[in-house]
Parts: C-alpha cells; structure tokens; sequence
C-alpha cells in the first residue's frame, strides 16, 4: 500500500494505543478513593460496576462520577445501599438538565436532604428539588449551596419541608435572586421559627408571638419590620431578609399556592426531572444526539478501560 499508507496506518495504531494508555490510568486512578472506602466492605466488584453504570447513564465521564459518588457515600454512612443509590441516581439525573453543574455539590445536596428526610424516597427527593429549582429561577448549584442549609434550619425548628422550600423558592424568586436572598431567607426563617430566649422577649415587645403560625409570623414582620432595633433586625436576616419576607406577606395567596405546588411535587406520580428532559430533549432534538454521544463516550471509555493495559505499562 505504500510507505506513506503504512506511516499514517502506524500512526493511527499510535494514537489509539495512546487513547487506551490514557483512559485506562485516568479512570483506575479515578475509581481509588471509591475502593479505598469500599474495600473493607467486601462489595468492591459491585459498587464498581453500579459506578460504572450510573456513568453511562449519565453521559459524565467515570473521573467525574467516581469521585462524586465517594461524596454521597461518606455522607449517607449507614445508610441502605439501594437508597444510597437511588439518591446518587437523582443526583445524575439532575446533572442532565445542567450539564456545566458541578456532580459532587450535586451529589452533597442529595445527600443531605436524604439524610434529613428518611421517609422521602429518592425520586419524591428528585420531584421537590426539581420543582424548587423551577420556582427559585435558581441553578442546581445554587440550589446545592444553599438549599441544604435551609432545609436544616427548617428542620430544627420543626416546619414541613414543602413550606420551608416555598420560602426559599418564594423569598429568592422576589428577592433577587438565589445568591443574594438564599443566606438572608435562611436567617430570616431561623429567626421567626426558633429564636434565642433573648431575641424572643425583644420581639415579643413588639407583637411576636412564638405560638403563631408561620404564615403569621410573615405577616406580622412585615408590618412590624420597620420598628425593630437594628440588632433585633439583623438576626432576622437583615433588610435583605425582611426585604424577603415583606414580599411573601404582600401575597399571601402566591405564596399559599406556592406552599401546595411543592408539596404537590414530593407526591407526583413519575419524575419530574425525567419529565423536564423530555421536554427538552422533545423540543431540541440535538440535545436528545448529544446526550447519546456522551453515553457513547462512556461505553467506550469502559471498553477501553483494561487490566493489561496498566500490565503492559508496568
């Protein structure tokens, strides 16, 4: 075939073997913090293959999802693998709908609220932050900075989850924004719910009463808002934070309704992030081609992923 044939067919050998060289050592090196958590656990072929599965379904590459699953398993220690995994699959699932969303905040934020609802299934987990990031306007890694953090507030001072995420969703939405609202909601919530004996009896001068609703409580900061000493008020979020709150209270009825979608959502039938794909893949059929190329890439990554590679290099 000619010495220029032969050159260009060694050459292509060359880069492909180069290819396999490189895949092999980067997903090994990938998958070693996973096997170090694992292997006293005697499940290492299993949750290495599991692993690889979640990364062909998702179209990331393994040394994205290896590295992030090691997240949520530290994070849901003692936790029943099937539910461990059905959040990590959520976590996946999510990370379609925004490709450039970082997988180990993802993973963190699943994680969490897993932990904190141990009734909530991972797909009624899936189906609330997928309506919340819809309602918010926010990303999933807004979401995964400052959700978990809300729910954790909300769950100590003993308020539903679909009503502590309607004030987040409400609050931001209104207020600006997920990074400028999310801490100030969050402070606000904490401090109409549960405050300090101290800040309790300085509110309790103004009209605060602990026994009300929370819904009254947001009614009563918003009118009462204005006269509260700066100290008081910077415990209630500050101005952003009654900024926040002022806007839930001027529509009661929105925010009502807000409260019902949501908890709505953790009982849908189906998922909703499944549905939101659909629709976009429906609507942008590339999205649907290059969702399939990246599982594509994945395959062939696993394919090429291969003990007597790293033999040979040895």
């Amino acid at each position: 075939m000619g010495l220029a044939g032969a050159r260009k067919v060694l050459s292509i050998l060359a880069e492909e073997t180069e290819r396999i060289d490189k895949t092999t050592l980067s997903a090994v090196e990938s998958m070693r913090a996973l096997m170090a958590l694992t292997a006293l656990q005697g499940e290492r072929a299993e949750t290495q293959e599991a692993v690889w599965n979640m990364a062909i379904t998702s179209g990331r590459p393994i040394e994205q999802v290896a590295p992030a699953f090691y997240t949520l398993k530290g994070g849901t220690a003692g936790m029943d693998a099937g539910r461990r995994e059905g959040l990590a699959k959520q976590a996946l699932l999510m990370g379609k709908t925004d490709p450039s969303a970082s997988l180990d905040s993802l993973m963190k934020l699943f994680s969490t609220i897993g932990s904190q609802q141990p009734d909530m299934s991972p797909r009624q987990i899936g189906n609330l932050i997928s309506k919340t990031i819809e309602q918010a306007k926010s990303t999933p890694e807004e979401m995964a900075a400052y959700l978990p953090g809300i729910l954790t507030t909300a769950k100590a001072a003993k308020a539903d989850i679909g009503t502590a995420t309607a004030m987040f969703s409400f609050g931001t939405r209104m207020g600006g924004g997920v990074a400028e609202s999310g801490t100030a909601v969050r402070a606000a919530m904490m401090g109409l719910l549960s405050p300090t004996p101290d800040v309790a009896k300085q509110l309790g001068e103004y009209g605060y009463r602990k026994s009300d609703s929370l819904l009254d409580k947001i009614n009563w900061l918003a009118a009462r808002g204005g006269e509260l000493p700066p100290e008081v008020l910077a415990a209630l979020g500050g101005r952003r934070g009654l900024e926040s709150v002022a806007a839930i209270s001027s529509q009661p009825g929105v925010f009502r309704r807000e409260v019902g979608l949501l908890r709505g959502a953790i009982n849908a039938p189906g998922s909703l992030t499944e549905g939101r794909l659909q629709s976009m893949f429906g609507d942008v059929p590339a999205q649907r081609m290059l969702d399939q190329i990246n599982q594509a890439d994945v395959l062939l990554q696993k394919e090429t992923t291969k003990p007597e590679t790293l033999k040979g290099q040895a």
